[in-house]
């Protein structure tokens, strides 16, 4: 009764970021599933199977018809991974036109080494190919880049005339949403689950847009938002949508919370609601640790209640104001000598204490 209760406990206050291990409260040695799960209520097993998966998959809801949409694929734990799951990728990404020949071969070639040979790793595979990417969308977005891949296409002159290049355009490439689909079936071949997580949120960083397998409206991952915004970020499209609004005032007033209470997350990019507490945020989604005000990494200069980094505060402050019509709160030298909220003023409680002793 006492090990049901405890384990309860722990699987209630787990996050589901990385598998919860039950370990022995009186040894501390680790009890492995098979072996707790017997000694435990069925609510329990069944919270524990639903927020503890070793691969939990961010999915959004489509606003419009409430479809779940997975941003990645989930690996086959049962399926040991062989050549041909390899050149299934390659052969789409051929197909997609956004890599030139140099980079296939040297792909080809690195992940032959890894099935074959051993070398190398999934994560290195993977990285290579989102540098390969965003190398060429930077290219692409430049037009003068003399590195700009190229086509080859015959002339329609006769097949004795030599091929001509021609500069790749958008149309003969294959649509974005191919090259996201690809990416995630390449995730989906890492088997170790805290490597996956971080390749999951690499892919949704570079691949925020997806359309929904249902009414197929696009939707951004890192905001929610049901229409995709290319080129604009999150932060500023909510600001467009504010200055744009028409209709019910609950929908500008929503707009308006979102943007005020909400941060991306400096490691996943996805966006993260809050409306009180204090400045360390833990993501809930990646585990990363960051302050709210700097949007920075946790550290001792960040404090609870109050950050160093002043012209991060005043640019967070006046950002909410703006959004929400409030003024903006001045703060002036005493303040910053005084503790944050909640710490007692010791240097206060001295100088009573001697004034009463005199």
């Amino acid at each position: 009764m006492c090990f049901d209760k405890y384990v309860a406990e722990l699987v209630s206050h787990a996050w589901g970021l990385s598998s919860l291990h039950v370990k022995c409260p009186v040894c501390a040695i680790e009890i492995s599933y098979s072996e707790w799960k017997n000694y435990v209520n069925k609510e329990t097993i069944e919270k524990y199977e639903k927020f503890n998966r070793p691969f939990p998959v961010f999915s959004r809801f489509c606003v419009h018809c409430d479809e779940e949409n997975l941003a990645v694929c989930q690996p086959d734990l049962n399926k040991q991974i062989t050549i041909e799951d390899f050149d299934s990728i390659y052969d789409k990404m051929q197909l997609c036109g956004y890599f030139d020949d140099a980079f296939m071969k040297a792909f080809k070639s690195e992940y032959k080494r890894y099935v074959y040979e051993g070398i190398g790793s999934m994560e290195n595979i993977y990285h290579t190919f989102i540098s390969a990417y965003s190398q060429f969308e930077s290219n692409y977005n430049n037009p003068d880049s003399p590195q700009l891949p190229s086509l080859t296409e015959d002339s329609g002159e006769g097949s004795s005339t030599a091929p001509r290049k021609r500069r790749r355009t958008r149309s003969s490439l294959g649509p974005r949403y191919n090259v996201s689909q690809i990416s995630s079936e390449l995730v989906a071949l890492e088997k170790s689950p805290e490597l996956w997580k971080e390749l999951q949120f690499l892919h949704l960083s570079t691949f925020p847009q997806t359309k929904c397998k249902k009414c197929e409206r696009a939707i951004c991952f890192k905001c929610g938002e049901s229409t995709w915004h290319k080129g604009i970020a999150c932060e500023l499209y909510l600001k467009k949508r504010i200055i744009q609004a028409k209709g019910s005032s609950g929908t500008l007033a929503t707009l308006k919370w979102k943007l005020a209470h909400s941060r991306p997350c400096p490691n996943c990019h996805i966006f993260i609601n809050r409306d009180e507490g204090c400045n360390k945020i833990d993501c809930s989604h990646c585990g990363f640790q960051f302050c709210w005000v700097c949007c920075k990494k946790w550290s001792e200069d960040c404090g609870f209640y109050r950050c160093s980094g002043s012209d991060a505060a005043s640019f967070m402050t006046d950002s909410k104001a703006a959004s929400t019509g409030e003024k903006t709160p001045k703060f002036t030298v005493e303040d910053e000598s005084r503790p944050e909220s909640g710490v007692p003023d010791v240097a206060a409680i001295l100088s009573r204490l001697k004034a009463n002793f005199k």
